[in-house]
């Protein structure tokens, strides 16, 4: 992950870009870049580039001239308003952030990045209606300007949201979507999350061979990545597979949910726990 601080000086603004590994919280490498407050994106591709390379990341012309392509905003007042909506939201202030949000979708209604926060936030606040326009935008935008990354996350989370109000078949065609922009990114966390809520929903639209697939699928790559958090959902939705339809065992679905209990206990997760 990718973390840092920028601090605008006069017409200057420097940035100071930190590579994390999450597992163990090591830094990676540092970079420190200095440029014109008006050319901030371009400071944004060199600070790309620049870890890309110290990764020894081996890219192509077209993918390095994809990188350049994809300018969040124009707009550096947006921007602005985007990094205080960050701020507002790590502070706990929701309102907050909305209301950055809006000033900068005000000033640049077409940036893909302010429309999926606020919809993120609308979410987080309970306002599903607004999270709906929102992503929905947000997808609309991803679509037109072949963002694969964000137009795996708005279908996604359409996804998500249609199977919270029953849409089963809406809430299919979205999660294909994203479980297939999430194989063209080679985005392993994000394909098996997505598989996971694809197995939910075919236990849901009564396709229960899908279910069981799906989900083992699901576990097979969250246990290669070793993330215990995923595998304790993985066991959950075994669990819920077991415990109804053609293939009901509920030896099996008990046995699959004290994993889960197991692992939710040892991260201490509240969440997962409940």
């Amino acid at each position: 992950v990718i973390m840092g601080v920028f601090q605008r000086i006069g017409d200057d603004i420097r940035v100071t870009a930190r590579l994390i590994n999450v597992r163990d919280g090591t830094l990676i490498s540092t970079t420190d870049s200095i440029n014109k407050y008006g050319n901030l994106f371009v400071l944004e591709d060199s600070i790309a580039l620049n870890i890309i390379e110290k990764l020894n990341i081996k890219i192509s012309d077209a993918e390095r001239a994809q990188l350049k392509k994809f300018i969040p905003t124009n707009n550096i007042s947006a921007f602005e308003f985007m990094a205080k909506a960050t701020n507002a939201f790590i502070s706990k202030d929701i309102q907050g952030a909305i209301e950055f949000c809006k000033k900068a979708l005000e000033i640049d209604s077409n940036y893909i990045q302010a429309n999926s926060s606020m919809a993120f936030l609308y979410e987080w606040s309970g306002d599903i209606l607004s999270a709906k326009r929102y992503y929905k935008k947000a997808l609309e935008l991803s679509e037109i300007r072949q963002d694969k990354p964000l137009l795996m996350v708005a279908n996604f989370n359409l996804g998500r949201i249609a199977f919270g109000e029953w849409r089963v078949k809406e809430a299919l065609d979205y999660h294909n979507k994203a479980l297939k922009t999430a194989k063209y990114l080679n985005n392993l966390q994000s394909y098996a999350q997505i598989l996971y809520n694809l197995g939910l929903c075919y236990i849901r639209n009564n396709e229960p061979k899908k279910a069981k697939d799906a989900l083992l699928e699901s576990k097979k790559i969250f246990e290669g990545l070793k993330n215990k958090f995923s595998i304790a959902e993985s066991y959950l939705g075994l669990g819920l597979y077991y415990s109804f339809g053609n293939e009901m065992d509920l030896d099996n679905a008990k046995n699959n949910f004290e994993q889960a209990l197991k692992i939710y206990e040892a991260l201490n997760s509240k969440e997962g726990l409940s």
